[in-house]
């Protein structure tokens, strides 16, 4: 089958290509991939909603999408809109107050000219983070339907609603000659699943009836997430299914193919970002995500569609709701802003952002069918119009009695749904008011709303606003007025009032629009989960006001009074905004309101809210007119001071103000810290102290404190921010430079592990710096903590035993798996008799540099994540942390002492409760994780040891990260609390040499989930591996700076030094590896059987810690074919060598070669040596330790032997005995004796040295070694060790500090295991590079 659009200059568009010839069929899923009309097609979609567009702009969005490669166009269907009222339908000119937005045929025919194909996705159920997911909310008049499935009511209604539109689409579907290519029925359903509740597969089937009934023969799919719903959502062989998600493509794409295999693979919705709530920080996806992502969904070669690819706004009163729990009482609701910007590749306004750019990149190199793309339209960016003085007021009690639309009069609250109104349909949306009248209220009078409010209360008596009084920071939706409390009450007076009106104004602010199956009909609006009380007496007989606030009825108030200055009080404020040319867009700028909505000529644009994080409206040019506009607010509680509308060309969010925690137990406390902070040196001068004038000034008499809900150090206030640096992951001449600019962000603390098995790397051997180890120079444990003091910074220790850290076996020496039955992370005697005798030599050295001995380290933390250790019927030992403790007190610490852990998964399982501080390991959830810290330990500080800014890689995994915004939103939490926090990591440097550690990926003791975590420690930190500056960077010290209570001096931000990319050099010299262990042997050692590495008998009785270990049999005849079998797993890697000749594995490139031969996930792997007899052979079988496990279940530690130790090797079934063993611990001198070097040897197969001279002129600087076109080895620079590289990726680069380097010549060396680049050069390069695992 031809796939190529034609070699022709002249590319045909998409309709041209796929219906030449006349329209057979239409897309096609009868196989592995799509067809359209016989032809292939891969679907590439973005997502627009017609109806969260102007219908002016539909034509610029949909040529945007096409400019950018794509194919075609995806939308939902609002049954709400399009049916606003019970049988009256709305396709355009319809008379409903969205009207405009809804002629779906012309958004159909613009598609087409536009060149587009369109998926449908009808629903009935859209979700959309749309008002009631696209339900019409007078479906909730039937109070007993059930939503979602062949319950027959909710099926009456969708059946006619369908008749409609589907009636109306036939005449569109492709092959009657029109765009629609796909019609998607219902909608993630596979999500209704909730406990004993399965989804309705009746229900679909009633709905695929609908579809044929009314003659629809395009293809049907559905679409759900593989992975968390499999096929529960769907109709396996009438329904494609395709997958949404953001993340996981690879996993998530596997799934799919095995749930419906031999189909084509179409991920319906790619959340290319992410949508906002009022009241919690802004959201989106980073670039760097989007195009991983996409780069794993187009290596699958699956169709896709960008969900949001421009994502709009909810004009109107139609943005949804989402419940954040499974209740049906309305408490946990949350809101969706107006703008539904979602991050996406064209903005709210349209404009590019540079995520366009990628998807247009990468759509175009994979797109195997060329078509004709037009350029790229030109952005009209938006304006800034002058300033507008608001005219006149409206006050509310004016609007009830001079513009009542209605009055009902009802024994009882109701709700809007209810109301008679609309032909019966009910109140939508707006607000409604229940007043009543002539009521005589005693001083004091207590008003109750029973249940919850929905959504919002204004409690007005004649006419003035009681309560709230106002929206600011998220703790304001704990309190009276908003949804959250249960049967909230209010205060109505404090003297006696004779013929009062009260007014309660309820607000609905969209309707859930996603959640369990019996929430539907639970989400109605206004007061009617029970009755309203004043006095405990139950009121009755009210009259009831709906105000939808329509179009019409807006441009018609009447009752304006001249503004007069008064910024307070409920009601309208109304400002003409006169334009003399073509209007143009615009965004309104709410910052300086309260909350509310706005409306331009009459329609509504949305509401505000000063919570945020949305600070602006969007004003689209189509809105406006040449001459006056009315630009009207209805506000709730105040308008700006200067009485001022003011307009911006730009989107604005700003972070939320969350709620401020009473950090002070009573007002004793508050004036104690108060005079504390005045004893020192004033925080308002203008000469600010340094940390350590400020809190060392007078004299030291305490160290840091936690006897109460904060911290004290030496008895003044203080937040411990703090940012993790690790000074064994850091090259010693940078120290001093990562400090300062750790200490520039407004951190006060630095925070690191301190390795066992680094300072202890043989028994009995410490290196402290200058110990003779290949690590000697990042061991000056004693000069890092001194520099941390110059730059004033206080320091956080971690002293282990065990420290994680993703380094070699979690910290641990490696020696102590000599001692097979030793009980790790245990009270066992042997562990402890060795962990006495290391923490007797280091907190000896370490007791000096206390706080209050005049030191910079301020706590120590007792062991680490203690409670992980938590497995089945193993609790961790309570008797051990005792001991810990107890070797602390004996050698001298009188600090304040730690542990951390996850309080929501562990509690207070890994701790000493009353004995040792417990802080808290987190990377979201952190209102959950810091209220059970609070609930575990009442009284006390908050503190997060682990703030995770980023994430780890492993070999053979995608790069990981976390976004700005995510980062924003979860360090504005942890503030909001009051809490100190440590970010883990604020710069995570590398794992030089062989110190990266690994996972083991299951709870087996075999070896066969190892994962290997990468040579780059980079973390995503704010400070990257090299020490630049991130985005993040910036974005700590602004929120830093701004909470933090105590005031001191920052240095000003270092300049940084950026890397450079050398010239390339040529490999000159060759090592083959059968010369290795000719000429360069350090010992041979003779054993009857394979033996693990570490229980070698060298460097002094500790074993072999690194490397490489090599078994080798010599003198051995082989029959053809013969078979060797290695029985257990390898740990972790092997080569098979036969006469100095690779036999197996010969690569490292895709993830898939780790599933076979020579690597650690096989049981019993073989491989055959051989295809004829060959005699007197000697076989290699060279075994690689690519990192210990860093952390695992108790009884997995001393299972991590390195090597050959699982079984017996055997040939051709019969063991195989009396080996020599060869340890190749790769050490640097070592590495710089090496002997026996041949010219280099292009195209030679198989493990070798190779070795090229980079010559310096200058003072080295930093570079990075690009190892892209390498196989798998490690690089060594005059002799030092830089890490591990793999071709399977993601870490394409290694980092070289300059301070590894010299001037003059240096020695570039690869320990290469497979192959070399084809140019054989080595290159540099001046960034870092990852690239996508396939």
């Amino acid at each position: 089958m031809a796939v190529s659009a034609g070699s022709s200059a002249a590319l045909p568009t998409n309709y041209e290509y796929y219906t030449s010839g006349g329209i057979h069929q239409g897309l096609s899923a009868n196989q592995s991939y799509f067809t359209l009309n016989d032809r292939l097609i891969r679907i590439y979609s973005g997502a627009m909603h017609y109806f969260r567009v102007p219908r002016p702009y539909w034509r610029d969005r949909l040529k945007k999408i096409r400019a950018a490669g794509l194919n075609t166009v995806e939308t939902y269907i609002p049954w709400n809109l399009h049916e606003p009222e019970s049988g009256k339908y709305d396709f355009g000119n319809g008379g409903s107050e969205m009207e405009d937005f809804l002629y779906l045929e012309e958004f159909l025919n613009t598609a087409k000219e536009e060149d587009l194909f369109v998926i449908l996705r009808p629903g009935p159920y859209i979700c959309s983070e749309y008002n009631f997911g696209g339900f019409p909310s007078w479906l909730l008049r039937e109070k007993t339907m059930g939503f979602r499935t062949s319950e027959s009511t909710y099926m009456k209604f969708v059946t006619r609603w369908f008749n409609v539109l589907l009636t109306l689409l036939t005449a569109f579907q492709f092959t009657k000659g029109g765009p629609v290519i796909v019609f998607q029925v219902e909608n993630e359903y596979g999500y209704m699943k909730y406990k004993d509740l399965m989804p309705d597969k009746d229900y679909l089937e009633q709905l695929h009836q609908l579809y044929l009934k009314n003659n629809i023969v395009e293809l049907l799919v559905t679409s759900d997430s593989p992975l968390a719903s499999g096929t529960q959502g769907t109709l396996p062989d009438v329904f494609l299914q395709t997958a949404n998600f953001g993340g996981g493509a690879t996993d998530q794409l596997n799934k799919l193919e095995e749930l419906q295999p031999g189909k084509p693979l179409m991920v319906m919705e790619f959340w290319i970002g992410w949508y906002d709530f009022w009241g919690a920080n802004h959201t989106g996806k980073s670039d760097d995500d989007t195009r991983n992502v996409l780069s794993e969904i187009l290596a699958k070669n699956a169709s896709f569609s960008t969900y949001m690819f421009h994502g709009g706004t909810n004009f109107a009163f139609n943005s949804g709701g989402s419940f954040s729990n499974d209740l049906t009482d309305n408490s946990g609701f949350e809101i969706i802003t107006t703008s539904y910007d979602y991050d996406s590749p064209l903005d709210e306004q349209g404009a590019y952002r540079s995520k366009y750019y990628i998807v247009k990149e990468l759509v175009a190199a994979a797109n195997p069918v060329q078509t004709f793309t037009p350029d790229v339209p030109e952005h009209i960016p938006p304006v800034a119009y002058e300033s507008t003085t608001i005219s006149d007021t409206l006050p509310l009690n004016s609007v009830i009695e001079n513009n009542a639309p209605y009055e009902i009069s009802s024994a009882y609250v109701v709700a809007m749904e209810l109301l008679d109104i609309n032909n019966k349909s009910g109140q939508s949306n707006g607000y409604i008011v229940y007043r009543k009248e002539n009521v005589d209220l005693e001083p004091g009078s207590l008003l109750t709303i029973e249940g919850h409010v929905c959504d919002t209360v204004l409690v007005l008596v004649n006419g003035e606003l009681i309560a709230p009084k106002q929206l600011k920071v998220l703790s304001d939706f704990d309190g009276f007025g908003f949804w959250k409390l249960g049967n909230s009450s209010v205060t109505l007076n404090s003297q006696v009032v004779f013929g009062a009106t009260i007014d309660l104004v309820v607000e609905e602010m969209g309707r859930m629009n996603g959640g369990n199956f019996y929430q539907y009909n639970q989400t109605r609006k206004g007061l009617w989960q029970g009755n309203v009380t004043i006095n405990s007496n139950v009121i009755s007989n009210w009259k009831v006001v709906p105000l939808e606030l329509k179009k019409e009825w807006i441009s018609n108030l009447k009752g304006w009074e001249k503004y007069q200055n008064d910024t307070t009080g409920t009601g309208f404020y109304r400002s003409i905004l006169t334009i003399n040319e073509d209007p143009q867009d615009t965004f309104i700028d709410t910052r300086e309101w309260g909350k509310g909505i706005v409306f331009v000529n009459g329609f509504a644009l949305g509401r505000y809210n000063a919570i945020g994080p949305q600070q602006t409206l969007y004003l689209p040019g189509p809105f406006l007119k040449k001459g006056d506009n009315e630009i009207t607010f209805f506000e709730h509680f105040y308008a700006p001071a200067d009485g001022k509308v003011i307009y911006t060309d730009q989107q604005i969010y700003e972070i939320i103000k969350t709620y401020f925690r009473n950090s002070f137990s009573s007002n004793e406390d508050l004036l104690k810290i108060t005079m504390a902070l005045s004893s020192g040196l004033s925080l308002g001068s203008d000469a600010l102290p340094t940390n350590y004038e400020y809190y060392t000034g007078g004299g030291i008499k305490q160290g840091l404190n936690a006897d109460q809900t904060y911290f004290t150090l030496n008895d003044r206030l203080v937040r411990i921010y703090s940012g993790a640096m690790h000074y064994f992951r850091v090259p010693r001449p940078y120290w001093r430079d990562r400090l300062k600019k750790i200490r520039a962000a407004g951190l006060n603390t630095v925070e690191t592990y301190v390795p066992w098995n680094l300072h202890e790397p043989e028994s009995g051997k410490y290196d402290f710096g200058n110990g003779g180890s290949e690590m000697e120079d990042f061991l000056h444990l004693e000069e890092f903590l001194n520099t941390a003091k110059e730059e004033d910074l206080f320091v956080i220790l971690r002293t282990g035993p065990y420290i994680c850290s993703e380094y070699n076996f979690g910290g641990f020496p490696s020696w102590l798996l000599r001692e097979e039955t030793m009980g790790f992370r245990t009270s066992e005697p042997t562990y402890i008799k060795f962990v006495t005798r290391y923490f007797n030599v280091l907190l000896t050295l370490l007791a000096a540099f206390q706080f209050t001995k005049g030191g910079p380290v301020i706590a120590f933390q007792v062991e680490n994540e203690y409670g992980n250790q938590e497995y089945q019927n193993f609790l961790p030992e309570k008797a051990y942390l005792e001991q810990l403790r107890q070797l602390f007190l004996n050698n001298g610490i009188v600090e304040l002492l730690v542990t951390s852990d996850s309080p929501l998964s562990h509690g207070s399982k890994g701790t000493l409760p009353g004995v040792l501080l417990q802080t808290a390991n987190l990377g979201g959830s952190v209102n959950k994780q810091l209220d059970k810290l609070e609930e575990l330990q009442p009284g006390k500080p908050l503190m997060v040891m682990e703030f995770w800014i980023g994430w780890f890689d492993f070999w053979g995994a995608n790069h990981t990260g976390k976004t700005d915004s995510t980062i924003k939103g979860v360090l504005t939490d942890i503030l909001a609390r009051n809490a100190s926090f440590n970010i883990y990591m604020f710069h995570g440097g590398t794992n030089f040499a062989f110190n990266n550690g690994a996972s083991l990926g299951n709870a087996l003791i075999d070896n066969s989930g190892f994962k290997a975590i990468t040579t780059s420690y980079d973390y995503d930190s704010p400070l990257d591996e090299q020490g630049a500056y991130r985005n993040k960077y910036t974005i700590v010290k602004e929120l830093v700076t701004a909470a933090n209570p105590v005031k001191t001096i920052l240095p000003d931000q270092p300049e940084h030094v950026a890397p450079i990319a050398y010239n390339s050099t040529l490999i000159h010299d060759f090592l083959p590896f059968s010369k290795v262990i000719e000429y360069n042997s350090p010992e041979v050692i003779e054993s009857n059987y394979v033996i693990a590495m570490e229980l070698l008998g060298i460097n002094n009785g500790s074993g072999q810690s690194n490397g490489y270990i090599v078994y080798r049999k010599e003198h051995i005849n082989l029959s053809a074919t013969s078979v060797l079998t290695i029985e257990g797993h390898v740990c972790d890697n092997v080569m098979v060598l036969v006469n100095g000749q690779l036999v197996g594995p010969k690569q490292l490139k895709f993830a898939s070669d780790f599933d076979g031969f020579g690597f650690s996930k096989l049981k019993d792997s073989n491989i055959t040596l051989n295809s004829e007899v060959i005699n007197n052979v000697t076989i290699d079988v060279v075994v690689q330790e690519m990192g210990r496990m860093n952390g695992g279940k108790y009884f997995q530690y001393n299972q991590t032997r390195k090597g050959l130790w699982q079984g017996n090797v055997t040939i051709n079934t019969e063991t195989v005995s009396d080996w020599k063993i060869i340890p190749l611990e790769l050490k640097r001198e070592w590495i710089n004796k090496l002997v026996g070097w041949d010219d280099y040897k292009a195209n030679y197969s198989g493990p070798a040295f190779y070795k090229s001279i980079l010559h310096i002129d200058d003072d080295p600087k930093d570079t990075f070694i690009d190892t892209r076109g390498w196989g798998k080895g490690m690089v060594f620079v005059n002799g030092f060790n830089l890490g591990h590289y793999m071709a399977v990726g993601p870490q394409a680069t290694l980092y070289l500090p300059g301070p590894f380097l010299v001037e003059g010549d240096n020695e570039i060396v690869f320990f290469e295991q497979f192959y070399t680049p084809a140019n054989g050069a080595v290159v540099y390069s001046d960034i870092q590079i990852y690239e996508n695992v396939y």
